[in-house]
């Protein structure tokens, strides 16, 4: 017996397509914080690398991709896909009947026409059915995906300048941490001249540090360097400021500290608190992105190809066992 659908006409309001869409966030500037920060980086590559996991489940359907990538293994064009997806929100492939190349999510741009890529300057133009797009839900856009770290950027950003602080103070030290304070006389401009060429040339880096100035001055007059702030008290708030980005930016990934070799004070380490973290993040983290995914190619499967697929992935193996044994690997890293 058939079954008869009774759909009725959507009413709800979408954007309206003219010339251009750019992305909600700036694909350049989801680039810069990925290679700014390496706790950042790290998870997403932790988070992409346990979505895909040993790859696709069903060996049937891993035959049909495969088949059909022309210029690089199914591994490679799934892991890039996974990558793009979780960096940016958006992942891409060019489809020409019967192959799949994977287009870096970096250069696609919707059109009213459909997609548009941006190499330098070169750019070319493709219908929609020329290209399939994979794309995490969005509060921001209807047509593109947002990740879902966009709220750790400010702290990404926080990072940076508490590092390029610190780089121009090693790089570059004579700025006026102290002054020099005379009693009892005038230093002579030659004793000036060597103070200057002193904080030039043998007070700037690291690799100065710890060395000794000689000022050959007048009988009775006194040289004294005064500190004007105290840079030991400076450095404890950097610390604290740093500590507290890496433990918000480690939050929103949900990714286990261990995972990216970092040692938590009052954790034991032991396989079994270990597989009981690896099965939060795989419960709460990676399998949602693996349904978003896996649906998305679902559809593929479904309007490109015509078939009716479950697809599913094979997940790394977060038993007991296996914790210990990449907890090992850790701490030899480590």
């Amino acid at each position: 017996m058939s079954k008869i659908r009774i759909t009725k006409g959507s009413k709800r309001a979408v954007e309206v397509l003219k010339g251009v869409i750019n992305p909600p966030t700036p694909y350049a500037d989801l680039i810069e914080a990925y290679y700014a920060n390496a706790y950042h980086a790290g998870c997403v590559d932790v988070k992409a690398i346990n979505i895909l996991g040993n790859g696709l489940k069903d060996a049937g359907l891993s035959k049909t991709l495969s088949d059909m990538c022309i210029d690089s293994s199914l591994f490679m064009v799934l892991e890039k896909t996974i990558r793009d997806l979780v960096l940016f929100g958006n992942a891409f492939w060019e489809t020409p009947k019967g192959e799949i190349y994977h287009m870096p999510a970096w250069t696609m741009y919707r059109t009213d026409k459909g997609w548009q890529q941006v190499v330098g300057k070169e750019k070319v133009n493709y219908s929609e059915d020329e290209i399939w797009h994979f794309r995490t839900d969005s509060l921001q856009s209807s047509y593109y995906g947002s990740p879902g770290y966009l709220s750790i950027l400010p702290a990404i950003e926080l990072m940076g300048t508490i590092t390029s602080y610190n780089k121009n103070f090693f790089k570059n030290n004579a700025i006026p941490d102290f002054a020099i304070v005379t009693e009892g006389g005038v230093l002579s401009p030659a004793v000036e001249q060597n103070i200057q060429r002193f904080l030039r040339n043998k007070f700037q880096g690291y690799e100065n540090a710890h060395k000794t100035l000689y000022l050959p001055v007048p009988e009775g007059m006194k040289v004294k360097f005064e500190f004007l702030q105290g840079q030991g008290t400076k450095d404890m708030r950097f610390q604290e400021l740093t500590n507290s980005c890496i433990a918000e930016i480690i939050a929103c990934h949900g990714v286990p500290p261990r995972l990216l070799g970092i040692q938590v004070p009052g954790k034991l380490g032991g396989g079994g608190e270990t597989t009981g973290e690896m099965e939060i993040f795989y419960r709460t983290r990676i399998r949602p992105l693996q349904n978003v995914f896996g649906g998305q190619l679902d559809a593929y499967f479904r309007e490109r190809l015509g078939k009716s697929t479950d697809v599913e992935f094979e997940s790394f193996d977060y038993s007991e066992s296996s914790a210990e044994i990449v907890m090992k690997a850790l701490q030899k890293m480590g």
